[in-house]
């Protein structure tokens, strides 16, 4: 019973707050489920993943040795090239991706230059370079919403492109969960209704690959 009344205690002063706090991990709802599912990802350059789209060409005096080619990251995180074949590259950086080809291919040119882009096109059905944020509950599309190149994605818009809330969401308590690099969470509670309402964007908080976003429904 403490423990009950203790949440929505912490709950009625958020809403006195403003449009978003922090939570102690004691006092995330438990009907939320979602926690284990929040992945840490380091800050920092973007790492290679399986199905992430990178652009390379490879030039030696100034003339293009390997001609500008599009690999997809394949499910065992390799790809493969001309002349060098297979190469793994899971969890490199573009980077160290360049540096690496650079090395490589200077069996067969002399001082190569690599160059890599990502290549990514929202909507495309393409895997964000810069992940996803899990977004569950009361929304149209629940799901993977992806991170995009400026990765400046806010809860507003997140839920936006999941379709939007449903008419039984509970707006004013909309749940993120973010994994630290030690493996524990912490949470916050960002009231989107109030955002809405007031437009002060600055309630909302800006989310990180691996966060989830859970819309509870109301219970009024």
């Amino acid at each position: 019973m403490k423990k009950f009344f203790s949440f929505f205690l912490v709950i009625a002063l958020s809403f006195s707050m403003g449009g978003c706090m922090f939570l102690n991990d004691d006092l995330r709802p438990t009907q939320a489920g979602f926690d284990g599912l929040a992945k840490y990802n380091p800050d920092g350059d973007p790492q290679l993943r399986p199905g992430v789209n990178v652009r390379i060409i490879v030039t030696a005096g100034g003339v293009a040795v390997v001609p500008e080619t599009v690999k997809e990251i394949s499910a065992v995180g390799d790809i493969s090239l001309p002349y060098i074949g297979v190469v793994k590259c899971e969890g490199m950086t573009l980077v160290q991706l360049q540096d690496k080809l650079a090395e490589d291919y200077k069996k067969y040119f002399i001082e190569p230059v690599v160059t890599a882009h990502f290549v990514y096109q929202p909507g495309a059905n393409m895997t964000s370079p810069w992940g996803t944020v899990l977004i569950m509950g009361e929304v149209g599309r629940p799901g993977p919403v992806d991170i995009p190149p400026t990765c400046d994605l806010n809860v507003i818009k997140a839920l936006q492109l999941a379709g939007g809330v449903t008419p039984v969401a509970k707006k004013e308590a909309v749940y993120i969960t973010r994994r630290k690099a030690d493996g524990t969470v912490y949470r916050r509670v960002v009231n989107i209704d109030e955002i809405g309402r007031t437009g002060k964007n600055d309630l909302d908080i800006v989310l990180k690959a691996g966060d989830v976003v859970w819309v509870p429904e109301s219970v009024w």
